[in-house]
């Protein structure tokens, strides 16, 4: 009977207490800020959270959901993007206390402890035209381009027919930084034939794909072809840990087989 009571107690003091489910909002943007920037589109993911005594830490929950959303942001549209007008809500689920709740010994841990699954979605804003050249450091830049650009001049067959496809990089200003420095490299090398950047510019508009864009080996080789390209290049600017990573790579559009892959950290 006495544990029968207990029992009844916990029930009634849980129940008491869920009120504390998560609503939270962040970095909401201003009417003015939603004219300035481009939403180009949204994300959202989910999270379990334990919470001691039925509180949360909402600056705690508030980094962590706005970490999840980036990552899933910079997954889906490319690094240089920001979350905004994220919304954030917790659930309580009876079903996630059962495997405490059953074992007579652990007949009070509710009272002390509840999970929720936290939903969060959130706005995913480009940074715009220029915003991820303007946050390279170019010097660094600048130095990973002329390693990278040595070891493919270095390496690749003489008097080859080289066109410079792609670079990811996040937005147009940046690959086509990176694509017209590693042109000058070649030219200046003066080891390869280069494609005019007039029939590329031309061909890019046909088949609809962007210098920052990214484009699949089939792809490229298919390009390289109607060029009249026997080497092609693309590469991307990924983010690793604290640093940058150019990569780039060199396919033989005969073979379609990769035969240099250089990087470099910046």
């Amino acid at each position: 009977m006495k544990k029968f009571i207990v029992s009844i107690a916990a029930v009634v003091v849980l129940v008491a207490l869920l009120g504390s489910c998560v609503s939270l909002r962040d970095r909401e943007l201003t009417p003015e800020e939603k004219e300035k920037v481009q939403i180009i589109g949204s994300v959202s993911t989910s999270f379990s959270k334990w919470n001691l005594f039925h509180a949360y830490n909402k600056n705690t929950i508030i980094i962590k959901a706005h970490a999840k959303l980036l990552a899933a942001a910079q997954k889906k549209y490319g690094q240089y993007v920001e979350v905004h007008n994220i919304v954030i809500g917790g659930s309580f689920s009876f079903f996630e206390f059962l495997p405490i709740i059953i074992p007579g010994f652990y007949l009070l841990a509710p009272v002390w402890v509840n999970a929720q699954k936290i939903v969060v979605t959130g706005d995913v804003v480009s940074m715009g035209s220029g915003a991820v050249l303007a946050q390279l450091n170019k010097k660094k830049l600048d130095d990973a381009l002329y390693s990278t650009a040595a070891k493919l001049i270095f390496d690749l067959p003489h008097y080859a027919t080289i066109a410079i496809l792609s670079i990811q990089a996040g937005d147009e200003a940046a690959a086509e930084y990176i694509i017209n420095e590693l042109e000058y490299k070649f030219v200046d090398a003066k080891k390869f034939r280069i494609v005019d950047r007039r029939r590329l510019d031309q061909l890019r508009k046909e088949q609809d794909f962007q210098l920052s864009g990214e484009v699949s080996d089939d792809s490229a080789v298919s390009i390289g072809n109607m060029l009249g390209a026997t080497i092609v290049i693309t590469g991307d600017v990924t983010r690793v840990a604290s640093n940058n990573q150019l990569v780039l790579r060199a396919l033989d559009v005969q073979t379609a087989q990769i035969i240099l892959i250089v990087r470099e950290q910046f």
